[in-house]
């Protein structure tokens, strides 16, 4: 059975609208386990999500627009000499560390937030999670508070992810990729604000 959420492929968070897709027989039998899924979703989010399934061009968009933060992620961190884990696809991106925990700390302090990797259960120590949520923009000025913060160097890593967001937009991401986001506090705000705290301002 294969399991989807309007979440990640219509950037419907909390509309809680999913489906499961799979041989009919087993899911007759989750049917019965679980009669009521326990959402209860009101009307317009049944309208909402019909629309949403009705659509692929939009799905299409995001999946281009989160392969180009991908891009400008992976190269310029790849750059940096840190080690990128899988994050081939979906909305999060893994980095390996020697401590987790004291990367998370160390890069809240620089007003990037990310997850350590042991809160996702065994085998996830010495990884960080990133969200890839900020534009391609975003994503370009998180490469280098990350490579800073956690390589100890930014020069060369500014100028790959420089580079790396010309390609990505030379590769022709959707335009959606490069727009502010009502939505989304981005990495460079956050980082300028964690250093007017640091300074006292």
């Amino acid at each position: 059975m294969a399991f989807f959420s309007c979440s990640k492929r219509s950037g419907m968070t909390g509309y809680r609208s999913g489906a499961v897709v799979g041989d009919a027989a087993a899911i007759e039998v989750l049917r019965r386990l679980r009669s009521s899924v326990g959402v209860a979703s009101p009307e317009f989010v049944q309208e909402a999500a019909a629309a949403a399934w009705a659509d692929d061009a939009h799905a299409a968009e995001r999946r281009e627009i989160f392969s180009a933060k991908r891009r400008v992620l992976r190269r310029g961190f790849e750059s940096a000499g840190l080690e990128v884990i899988g994050s081939e696809a979906g909305l999060y991106f893994w980095i390996k560390v020697e401590d987790d925990m004291a990367a998370t700390k160390r890069l809240l302090g620089e007003g990037v937030v990310v997850s350590p990797g042991r809160a996702f259960g065994n085998g996830g120590e010495g990884h960080i999670r990133l969200a890839l949520v900020p534009t391609v923009d975003e994503c370009a000025a998180a490469v280098e508070v990350v490579a800073r913060a956690l390589a100890g160097g930014v020069g060369d890593v500014e100028s790959e992810a420089e580079a790396s967001l010309a390609r990505t937009q030379d590769e022709g991401a959707p335009s959606g990729a490069f727009e502010d986001e009502d939505a989304v506090r981005g990495v460079t705000g956050r980082s300028e604000r964690a250093k007017r705290r640091r300074s006292g301002h």
